[in-house]
């Protein structure tokens, strides 16, 4: 697949990806906690600053998300509407068949998706460039045009 990565640290917390007109944020993170909230926040505040609009958060390696980092995805997406842009989540592993979770029902807020690639086509993806290149060029015509 061919897409553009960027690693936000040395111990790879967490990984961004360009989808086309998309940001795809991958949380590298068994436990999202407090801890890791602010800086994630900011890594999402800086793109938001620098005009991107739609994101997909991948929690797929998360078992555990804490309240803390839950409200920074919350005020994050109240942002993003703000701006006119919008948010997508890929599941984290410890949601049951249903997508309900008895840990974390705040999460129940956001639109939540098996896989990055269903997250980014909801978002209204242009398929265009990378992405054409990331799943096919046939695919990406016949998923957009749907």
């Amino acid at each position: 697949m061919l897409y553009l990565q960027f690693q936000h640290s040395a111990i790879m917390d967490f990984k961004k990806e360009f989808w086309g007109n998309v940001v795809v944020e991958i949380v590298n993170l068994k436990r999202a906690t407090y801890i890791e909230s602010e800086s994630f926040g900011n890594i999402l505040d800086e793109d938001i600053k620098g005009g991107k609009q739609k994101f997909v958060i991948d929690l797929s390696c998360c078992e555990f998300i804490d309240p803390i980092f839950t409200g920074k995805l919350i005020m994050t997406m109240r942002n993003l509407l703000n701006r006119g842009g919008r948010l997508a989540l890929v599941k984290p592993n410890y949601f049951t068949q249903d997508g309900v979770s008895v840990d974390n029902l705040a999460l129940r807020v956001f639109n939540i998706f098996e896989s990055r690639k269903e997250a980014v086509l909801s978002l209204g993806l242009e398929a265009e460039g990378a992405f054409k290149e990331a799943v096919g060029e046939e695919e990406a015509r016949l998923l957009v045009n749907s």
